[in-house]
């Protein structure tokens, strides 16, 4: 009986991880991962239409790959474990934040999270359009930890960004005072707390009696 070859998702996934962890996301490039592949550029466009449509595939498929755990407890509390869940889990991969640091489009989470996170949060009678919401604030919020994770915001160089405020160095200037002032003593943990609590507060609580004053049954 013959083997079959993987699927060809798997194994441009397969040849970017493997550039990846050899050269960081620097060394990926359309051209590198075709002659990782030993196939033609144009012949890889077929399948991947740019660098930020390769980056997204990345993510999504890792998320893909990782072998989530079934989350039990009241419905708040999955939610807060899963979302901490994949920022450590994410973290634990030394290219991760670099790559999404590299392209926006990319900041898309995998597909298999959000269903996750969907799927419990409408165990409390909330639409999945309103858990769709909360999720994405929530990947916001890990995903923007993951970009900034080991940068030093104190080494930031800002002294060359233009002054002229339409070219939104100004917005990039403003935040990195504060960023280095408090970024040490932000608590992941407080702030997905807060979002899934601002944003289901009303339905968990007449959907299960949680006590959500009760900061100790968040993990």
């Amino acid at each position: 009986m013959s083997v079959q070859p993987p699927p060809r998702r798997t194994q441009i996934v397969d040849a970017a991880i493997s550039i990846l962890e050899r050269g960081g996301v620097e060394a990926l490039n359309m051209r590198a991962l075709a002659a990782e592949l030993n196939m033609g550029p144009m012949s890889l466009y077929y399948y991947v239409p740019n660098k930020p449509a390769l980056l997204a595939l990345v993510v999504d498929e890792t998320g893909q790959r990782i072998a989530w755990p079934e989350y039990s407890g009241p419905v708040r509390d999955r939610l807060i474990t899963q979302v901490l869940d994949i920022h450590q889990r994410f973290s634990a991969i030394s290219w991760m934040g670099a790559l999404l640091r590299s392209n926006g489009t990319c900041g898309a989470p995998p597909a298999v999270l959000t269903d996750s996170f969907i799927a419990i949060a409408t165990e409390s009678g909330v639409s999945a359009t309103e858990a769709y919401g909360i999720w994405r604030a929530c990947w916001a919020v890990v995903s923007s930890e993951l970009r900034w994770r080991d940068i030093d915001p104190s080494a930031l160089d800002t002294t060359n960004l233009p002054s002229d405020a339409s070219s939104g160095a100004t917005a990039v200037v403003a935040p990195v005072p504060l960023w280095a002032q408090f970024g040490p003593t932000f608590a992941l943990k407080t702030h997905v707390a807060a979002l899934v609590d601002s944003a289901f507060s009303t339905d968990l609580t007449q959907g299960g009696g949680i006590d959500l004053a009760n900061e100790q049954s968040a993990p």
